[in-house]
């Protein structure tokens, strides 16, 4: 499914707002995972996509023209590496 550019949101919210039904769904329970596993974790808007912050941005993710994208940061990576 072809989407345009997500505009500018101030929360994740806004930002799961702008997209399709069907990319909202697939959102939606991405974030849920997120939540699940780091409840402790801040919903934040960074680099214009939706963040999840502990001590720092843990991982982000966005909707784009045909994929949505997946960005845990290093330090993420090497705590679920095993």
């Amino acid at each position: 499914m072809a989407m345009s550019k997500p505009g500018a949101a101030n929360n994740i919210d806004e930002y799961v707002q702008q997209f399709p039904a069907p990319v909202k769904t697939i959102l939606e329970k991405l974030r849920k995972t997120i939540h699940a596993a780091a409840p402790k974790a801040e919903e934040v808007i960074s680099y214009q996509m939706p963040a999840f912050k502990y001590n720092g941005i843990m991982v982000y993710f966005a909707a784009w023209k045909s994929h949505i994208g997946f960005y845990p940061v290093t330090s993420v990576i090497q705590a679920f590496k095993n």
